[in-house]
């Protein structure tokens, strides 16, 4: 214990006499401890932490799969629902839910404001094994409509809102116009299933059919979550609930029906994001790993320099495994400091990361500096100082007492500048490039495939259009006198100063809301087709081709006075490639559940769900109202007013706004936005990984940059009395420039020979957050190795000009 403390004493003694390179030192480490300890943080919280939930290994969500949407698409019918509900044998309770925005208006005549939701199945919390931490849960009773008055709030709305008061149960709440009881206040951290602070109970079973027909309605749609029996494995539910819902499509007729997905619960939220945040794992490990080296090279420069101490000490009696272990102490010294301001780094890091979320990243709240992040920097702070201290202390120690003892120095042509003696501080540069190499090329790829998807055409011109999501004050069921009609306020947007137009939708492009159905188009049977004829449905005015910036490809737009009749439909691109390739669209008709269409219009492909995704067949009816019709049901429903602005859409956002509240006694104001916000929005999950990746990789550049500098500038030193011998013998100064270039780009040329190899591999891991190009694109690859040398080149630039300047007098003095 004595001899650790003395080891200590003396090697903060000796860091202090030399702060330049301990400050260096300090600061490499701790941006690459920092790093890794705040990815760390994050992956631990979303990845590897459990649920916090009863069992949560039992947990498993079930939807239909929709290839065309990817996993955007996991909600399930009603009659789905009910089936897997009722008759599987490997479930012990099934629960559904639907996330949702309510306006919500709390006491003391506030405006209402909108609150992250959910519709729930009664029984969720008891899937889910969670009870309220005040009140009670819900009943069965209270999913019925009109008993469904009923609400929980989250803690943090219960803090926020209502300042933790006690009596908080029993108080009435405003949502969607309707007053709704708190039954509940749930644990803190409760937000499933995604941030959500209210919860209200809703009847999921399919519609029955009218008294008038036998037309069933699928218009009960949720997310399901389900707890498995005990000693129930997940591939045994996969077999049975697939079994059951072939079964359930035959009964129903629906043989071509989606196949089933099963998968943990844990799994369907972190699926998306699980290969992005074990990149960004990796990612910091390479940033670890060359500042590991950047320090280990300055350590082993700073211990040739210490040969004569180290000498001494060993002549005094110091044995080896002495001297190891107090070069050993000042490395963990460094990497202890490293480790503290590590992790203010990270905090700062989590900070910044939770704030730029672009909102893909489940479990955020569960994401911070707790005992297990703590405990990964403390060992980061044990490897690294291994790492980097073990190679220069065992060199170090190896000195010859005789040489040192003598001149006190190394000798004058053997410095760094020779390649046989100083091979290893060479391979941690080339190492250092190598990584970097990687580092970059998984930049480059995600910067050149953000480029391609920030420039496809979405198919619309967003520039200048505003979106305004509306929803009647009265939505539900209609009867047959419901005469519900926007017509009138479209109207009034249309005649507001600074309008070119405005149109009504059922739905707006990357709105998130979008209908499916099935058609028989005129002349082919199901037969004719490997799964059924789908479609995306949207209804619209006239007007809103015109106002959205959407070619007209074939044909002409419907008039407002075939609104009326409903016999005629539009198609865009993507329906006549799929279902009408062989001959012309234009005088085709669709059967489309009882009624009959004519195509009279093809318009350009609209990029509805994402720019990423392959625009899908979708048919555009015509309405100016908001009661639709499904058999012999109809429902008042929301539209979107979509309006264009000459010049300056912010104006037309007041003056939209203020119709709006004016209207207010019949319709609400869900949303509003400007469409090309929004677009710049539906990207922002790819431009966070690409700023993160090429923030890492910034750093890994700027490292590799200091570990070339740093080798160059002390073989120029350690080369000093060759280098001025050489001019004084007549050696031209362009000469001792090549050579000291020379020896720095060989050294940077094999990194990134290393690095190319190393890079092949590896960015095929971020291959699924590619877009338009390969994870092995040559174009990249040949783009960041140029960058890459030329950073080499500039950091070889300034030592090797220092060495042109070598006064040969001074040099042959030089010890």
């Amino acid at each position: 214990m004595d001899h650790l403390l003395q080891d200590l004493r003396y090697a903060l003694r000796v860091l202090m006499q030399r702060p330049v390179f301990t400050m260096v030192a300090v600061l490499t480490i701790g941006l690459g401890i920092g790093a890794n300890s705040a990815i760390f943080s994050i992956v631990n919280g979303v990845l590897f932490r459990p649920l916090p939930y009863q069992e949560p290994d039992r947990l498993i969500r079930i939807w239909r799969q929709h290839p065309e949407f990817g996993s955007r698409m996991t909600a399930s019918s009603g009659q789905d629902i009910s089936g897997w509900r009722d008759e599987s044998t490997v479930l012990s309770g099934l629960a559904v839910f639907a996330p949702q925005q309510f306006n919500v208006a709390f006491e003391g005549g506030a405006p209402p404001e909108q609150i992250n939701a959910a519709s729930v199945s009664a029984n969720l919390l008891e899937v889910l094994g969670v009870r309220p931490m005040m009140g009670s849960a819900f009943t069965a009773d209270q999913e019925k409509a009109g008993a469904n008055n009923v609400a929980h709030i989250s803690f943090k709305l219960w803090q926020s809102r209502f300042a933790g008061s006690a009596d908080v149960i029993g108080k009435t709440v405003s949502v969607n116009d309707r007053p709704v009881t708190i039954t509940g206040v749930m644990p803190v951290g409760f937000q499933f299933p995604n941030n959500q602070d209210i919860w209200m109970p809703r009847d999921f079973s399919p519609l029955q059919p009218s008294a008038t027909g036998g037309f069933r309605v699928e218009f009960a749609m949720g997310n399901t979550i389900a707890r498995l029996r005990e000693g129930v494995t997940l591939d045994q539910a996969r077999r049975e609930i697939a079994e059951l819902s072939k079964r359930m499509d035959e009964e129903n007729q629906r043989p071509q029906s989606r196949p089933v997905v099963v998968m943990t619960l844990l799994d369907s939220m972190v699926g998306n994001v699980r290969t992005t945040l074990l990149a960004f794992f990796g990612a910091v490990g390479l940033v670890l790993l060359i500042a590991c080296a950047n320090v280990a090279n300055l350590l082993l420069a700073r211990a040739e320099s210490r040969e004569r101490e180290i000498a001494v000490r060993a002549a005094m009696g110091a044995g080896r495994a002495r001297l190891i272990r107090q070069l050993l102490t000042e490395s963990w010294l460094l990497a202890a400091a490293g480790g503290a301001l590590g992790l203010l780094l990270a905090w700062g890091g989590i900070q910044l990361f939770l704030g730029y979320n672009p909102g893909n990243i489940p479990r955020v709240e569960e994401i911070g500096l707790d005992a297990g992040a703590l405990l990964f920097t403390g060992l980061l702070v044990l490897l690294t100082g291994a790492i980097f201290g073990l190679a220069p202390a065992l060199r170090a120690a190896r000195v010859d007492l005789t040489n040192a003892l003598k001149t006190g120095t190394t000798s004058a042509a053997g410095g760094l500048g020779s390649f046989r003696r100083n091979r290893f501080r060479s391979l941690l540069v080339v190492a250092e490039v190598a990584f970097s190499l990687v580092l970059l090329a998984g930049a480059g790829l995600l910067i050149h495939s953000f480029i391609r998807l920030a420039t496809v055409d979405p198919g619309y011109q967003p520039k200048n259009v505003v979106a305004a999501s509306m929803r009647p004050a009265q939505m539900g069921m209609a009867d047959a006198s419901t005469n519900f009609s926007f017509r009138d306020i479209l109207e009034r947007v249309k005649q507001m100063e600074g309008v070119e137009a405005a149109a009504l939708a059922s739905t707006t492009p990357l709105g998130g809301a979008f209908m499916r159905t099935s058609f028989l188009l005129e002349g082919t049977s199901p037969a004719d087709f490997e799964q059924r004829p789908e479609s995306s449905v949207v209804e619209v005015s006239p007007d809103y081709f015109r106002t959205m910036g959407i070619a007209l490809k074939k044909g002409r737009v419907f008039t407002e006075a075939e609104l009326a009749q409903g016999d005629v439909v539009m198609v865009n691109e993507a329906f006549v490639r799929k279902y009408s390739s062989d001959r012309d669209a234009i005088g085709r008709r669709i059967l489309l559940g009882p009624r009959l269409l004519e195509i009279v219009g093809v318009v350009g492909d609209v990029k509805e769900m994402g720019l990423d995704r392959d625009a899908q067949p979708a048919m555009y009816r015509g309405t100016t109202d908001g009661v639709v019709s499904m058999g012999n049901a109809r429902f008042v429903r929301p539209m979107s007013l979509v309006v264009r602005a000459k010049a300056n859409p912010q104006q037309v956002m007041t003056l939209l706004r203020s119709v709006l509240e004016e209207e207010s006694a019949r319709v609400r104001a869900v949303s509003m936005t400007l469409l090309e916000e929004r677009l710049w929005e539906s990207i922002a999950t790819p431009r966070f990984h690409t700023l993160i990746f090429g923030v890492m990789a910034g750093v890994a550049l700027v490292l590799a940059a200091v570990g070339i500098y740093g080798v160059l500038s002390y073989s120029v030193t350690q080369r000093t009395r060759e280098i001025g011998v050489r001019i004084a013998l007549g050696a031209d100064r362009g000469d001792v420039l090549r050579m000291v270039l020379g020896q720095g780009l060989k050294l940077a040329a094999s990194g990134v020979v290393v690095g190319l190899v190393g890079a092949y591999a590896a960015t095929r891991v971020i291959a699924s957050l590619l877009f338009g190009i390969g994870a092995t694109d040559v174009l990249t690859f040949a783009a960041v190795s140029a960058v890459l040398l030329g950073v080499a080149l500039l950091a070889c630039y300034l030592p090797a000009r220092r060495a042109t300047r070598v006064d040969p007098m001074v040099a042959l003095r030089y010890e």
